[in-house]
């Protein structure tokens, strides 16, 4: 199991690397793309200053090759939403409903405007709850079919949680949550 993790300047630190270490935990490899328009020569920094220093351009993957996207929120989003290869990457994975998508924070926003929640559960940081169609839930995480959703920094474990129970099955995620004296 591969995820692929979507980030540029400004991403939420915790949403990030607590999300990649639950799924490290529990046995997904991870890579990160840049989701820049600009400036690919340093390290992506997020919010509070962490760096991303490994990482591909986004035109040298093959979405294929991964099981999972994951994007985190913070003040990239709108950045994100901007960059037409971005948008590609979430189409082509929402197109195919054996691979899995999360987002957490603002980044379902991204979701929201293109149209995948219409109809469907998820959550979303709760200001940023827009008019999508949906059924929106104040909840950590929020899981319906191949999409799943967190809403905001405080979820990142839960939700990264979420994922391994919803790609994994329940069994690695409890063994991943006791082995970090996770209480629900």
């Amino acid at each position: 199991m591969r995820a692929l993790f979507v980030v540029t300047d400004g991403f939420e630190d915790i949403e990030y690397t607590a999300t990649r270490d639950v799924l490290k935990r529990g046995g997904i490899s991870t890579v990160t793309v840049s989701g820049r328009l600009h400036d690919r020569t340093r390290p992506i920094v997020g919010k509070e200053g962490a760096e991303v220093v490994s990482y591909e351009e986004i035109d040298a993957i093959d979405p294929s090759d991964f099981d999972l996207l994951v994007i985190p929120g913070g003040p990239q989003v709108p950045e994100l939403k901007a960059n037409p290869k971005v948008l590609a990457l979430v189409k082509w994975y929402m197109a195919h409903p054996q691979k899995y998508v999360a987002a957490i924070c603002a980044a379902p926003t991204i979701l929201g405007e293109l149209g995948y929640l219409k109809g469907r559960d998820y959550t979303v940081f709760p200001t940023m709850d827009g008019d999508f169609g949906g059924r929106f839930h104040r909840q950590y995480a929020v899981v319906d079919g191949h999409l799943i959703t967190g809403d905001g920094p405080a979820a990142a474990i839960a939700f990264g949680l979420a994922i391994l129970k919803t790609v994994l099955g329940e069994d690695v995620r409890d063994q991943v949550a006791s082995g970090m004296f996770y209480q629900d």
